[in-house]
């Protein structure tokens, strides 16, 4: 059975829902669900305002709690509510503070809202120019995917059985994740102050760096692949 991972990001509780979508993957398609929801409602993500007694939403907070998932990295979907917190977060925030976190550009990250069509508007109505030049190049760029909230379940299917064509540095990134916090051992001495994860952000990135790292990566395999002798 294979494995594949979601986060889902929730003002209200989506425990039925999530249950539901993994019973169908299942039964219906041999996928193993694995799920997180995070709820940025809750006391836990709330925070003091200094000289007051007001609690408010704190978003370190929150960006610790996704960067915490064991599999976020890695994750085949992230699914966000937009209407989060009244008047305060909204799930395109979160969305962008997701890509910054480093989750891969590659994969879409889905937004829902009962309202989208105002929710697109609600992010590039911003009053000023130069604002909305940045919101539409951060929608353009970050890869969100806007649908409506009634049936996003069914989406959340679509996405992750949706199987990419076999892609090398798709595989690699995510056996780097898995193990994200290990140093890379002595024979790539240029990485040698990188963790795993950095150099699978690096890929993603597609930097110049990544590109070294994936030339010395197959130099060594083949250099383990042929002997010496027919090298």
């Amino acid at each position: 059975m294979i494995d594949k991972y979601c986060i889902l990001i929730d003002e209200r509780d989506q425990s039925r829902n999530l249950r539901s979508i993994k019973r169908t993957l299942k039964v219906d398609h041999g996928i193993n669900f694995n799920y997180v929801q995070i709820n940025p409602s809750e006391n836990k993500f709330q925070s003091m305002d200094e000289g007051s007694d007001v609690p408010r939403v704190d978003m370190r907070k929150i960006e610790d709690e996704i960067k915490t998932v064991p599999f976020f990295m890695r994750a085949n979907t992230i699914a966000i509510d937009y209407n989060l917190v009244e008047d305060v977060l909204n799930g395109f925030q979160v969305g962008i503070v997701v890509r910054k976190l480093g989750y891969k550009i590659n994969k879409e990250i889905i937004i829902y809202s009962a309202g989208i069509e105002k929710a697109i508007e609600s992010i590039i109505q911003t009053g000023k120019l130069e604002e909305m030049q940045d919101k539409i190049h951060q929608l353009v760029k970050g890869k969100f995917n806007f649908i409506k909230r009634e049936g996003y379940e069914n989406e959340i299917i679509k996405h992750i059985r949706q199987e990419p064509a076999y892609n090398f540095d798709i595989v690699i990134t995510e056996w780097l994740h898995r193990f994200s916090e290990r140093q890379i051992i002595a024979i790539f001495p240029a990485y040698k102050d990188y963790t795993l994860g950095q150099i699978a952000q690096e890929i993603e990135a597609n930097t110049l760096s990544s590109q070294e790292f994936r030339k010395h990566f197959i130099e060594f395999a083949f250099s383990i692949l042929v002997d010496d002798e027919t090298a």
